[in-house]
């Protein structure tokens, strides 16, 4: 048998209330041992989860569905219907607990357009509530740390914004460094704005001499972006015969390019 609560007690309880519906045995009473703290912060944080994670039936109807003596069909029918017009709400947390005739059981090879009743059964759960509703998050964590707070904390109360779903839908630019990616800077100099003529192209690299004009080309034919051809044989790729290449057609758009491989047959003989 309980004692009776004192008027401190009974003035210090918090009663949680659900509009429309009874009262809910939440309650904090005063009690200074700690340890009916954490007894009674448990009972109360698993009347609060019940507070929440409650379901909501609804009846529907809806006109107009060719109705069949198999109710399988219909629920699929039904289901066609329901998905996007449910889209934000994930498939697991609805389902469709009856499909029924409005109107008395179907007549034998009666395909009529009917109106039927659907009985639309949907779990609301504790983070999707949670998250429409800020004011269930606030007392959920003030009772929270009403019996467990951690002297000397600041950050108990610290404002978590939800992430908003234009930052996963919206679309980006993801920019390259020219210099690391063609080895050299084609793409500043080859925007149509600039009206380049004659590009005059040093290469000192140990490797293809060649390598940054085909990665233009390429770079160029991708974006639709005037640059000349580059033909080179295999065994110029190798050891360039000549100090200097100059690549250009007769197109006035076209720029020219005198390209210069510094190591070459001509000035590193042997």
């Amino acid at each position: 048998m309980e004692a009776p609560e004192s008027r401190d007690s009974c003035d210090n309880r918090i009663d949680l209330e659900e509009g429309g519906s009874s009262k809910s045995p939440l309650a904090v009473t005063s009690i200074t041992e700690s340890s009916k703290w954490g007894t009674r912060l448990d009972a109360l944080e698993v009347a609060f989860e019940g507070l929440i994670n409650q379901s909501q039936n609804n009846n529907i109807k809806i006109r107009g569905i060719p109705e069949t003596r198999d109710e399988g069909p219909v629920q699929n029918m039904v289901l066609e219907i329901f998905r996007p017009l449910l889209r934000d709400i994930p498939e697991p947390r609805w389902e469709i607990d009856r499909v029924h005739s409005s109107a008395g059981a179907p007549r034998r090879n009666d395909e009529r357009p009917r109106d039927i009743i659907v009985r639309f059964h949907y779990h609301s759960t504790k983070d999707a509530t949670v998250h429409t509703c800020n004011v269930l998050k606030v007392i959920n964590r003030f009772l929270k740390y009403l019996g467990r707070w951690e002297w000397g904390t600041t950050h108990n109360y610290l404002y978590d914004p939800s992430k908003s779903d234009d930052i996963f839908k919206s679309q980006y630019t993801h920019l390259i460094d020219a210099g690391l990616e063609i080895n050299t800077a084609y793409p500043l100099i080859l925007r149509p704005e600039r009206k380049v003529d004659l590009i005059l192209s040093f290469d000192f690299s140990e490797g293809d001499p060649f390598q940054t004009l085909t990665d233009a080309e390429k770079y160029c034919l991708k974006n639709n972006i005037r640059f000349p051809k580059i033909n080179i044989e295999e065994e110029e790729k190798n050891t360039p015969s000549q100090n200097c290449y100059i690549f250009g057609n007769d197109e006035n758009d076209v720029p020219v390019v005198m390209h210069f491989p510094l190591f070459n047959k001509m000035n590193c003989k042997g």
